[in-house]
């Protein structure tokens, strides 16, 4: 955990914020294609198992 949270703070430091975020964008745009989820189920199956779900 450590190891990561310096790397994240060494990335910031040296400006590379915008290099992070595009990475991060493309992990999770990768990710979201191979699993075939979307956001929308990804929210939607976690306020069911927080029992959060809202009914209009």
């Amino acid at each position: 955990m450590s190891i990561a949270k310096t790397s994240i703070q060494i990335a910031v430091t040296e400006g590379v914020t915008a290099e992070l975020i595009g990475i991060l964008t493309q992990f999770i745009m990768k990710y979201r294609r191979s699993t075939s989820l979307s956001i929308e189920k990804s929210t939607e199956l976690l306020q069911d198992s927080q029992g959060l779900s809202i009914q209009d």
